[in-house]
């Protein structure tokens, strides 16, 4: 694996050479860089396109990184705020590594401390939190987009995500959200879930499908600026 500098900092680059006519890009961990191109690309049109793409790199690279600070960080403090809730966090010993959601607590059980089984375990919680509260938003989006206009009712699905907040597949009517979205303002995660139902029905981002966006939420932007905080939201 080759190292180069981007900016100030060095990264690593993984090249895959495959049969295909584009290339892609993807920083999926910190410092890392993958590059997929076709066959017999020279070395100069391959640092030409990292160039071209440096502030999206730069941009990811920070997206991960803090990341990295969402899944350390809460383990250090004895309150964490999740969806505009605040929960205190308590841990003890026992016979099995387990965690309990009761109310505003959330009660970690480890057999011995170890941070990783410690993270999986709140990961987990936090998976739950947004589950919960995305069947309580979709329940308007469900009358006022999909009954209204007569569309399926998509299937809602939640998942780590590292670089998008959510995806729509308006073929199959399955929209996945971002568990990371936990650590957001509650109405955070109801923009993101309103703003891929709109993609059911406009599958781009033109202003037609704006429009639609402002007519069920009119301060969408306010909230994209929310968003944009901690990450970049794709527009």
């Amino acid at each position: 694996m080759e190292e180069i500098l981007i900016g100030q900092e060095k990264y690593h680059l993984n090249i895959i050479y495959k049969r295909i006519k584009k290339m892609y890009l993807r920083v999926k961990q910190p410092y890392e860089i993958t590059i997929t191109c076709p066959k017999y690309t020279s070395k100069h049109i391959l640092y030409q396109f990292i160039q071209d793409h440096q502030a999206f790199i730069l941009n990811m690279n920070q997206r991960l990184q803090h990341q990295d600070e969402f899944t350390h960080i809460h383990f250090s403090q004895p309150e964490i705020t999740l969806l505009s809730k605040k929960y205190q966090l308590f841990m003890k010993q026992g016979n099995t590594n387990s965690v309990k959601q009761i109310q505003d607590t959330i009660l970690f059980t480890l057999k011995s401390f170890d941070e990783e089984i410690l993270n999986d375990l709140f990961m987990k919680v936090c998976k739950k939190l947004v589950e919960n509260q995305l069947a309580v938003f979709r329940q308007k989006w469900d009358e006022l987009l999909c009954y209204q206009y007569q569309h399926i009712v998509p299937k809602v699905r939640v998942r780590k995500m590292t670089s998008k907040y959510g995806v729509c597949n308006y073929r199959t009517s399955v929209i996945t959200i971002s568990t990371n979205l936990v650590f957001y303002p509650a109405e955070c995660l109801d923009y993101v879930l309103l703003h891929e139902y709109v993609h059911l029905f406009v599958p781009n981002h033109s202003k037609q499908f704006y429009d639609m966006v402002s007519q069920f939420m009119p301060n969408y932007k306010e909230i994209v600026m929310m968003l944009r905080k901690r990450w970049s939201v794709d527009e």
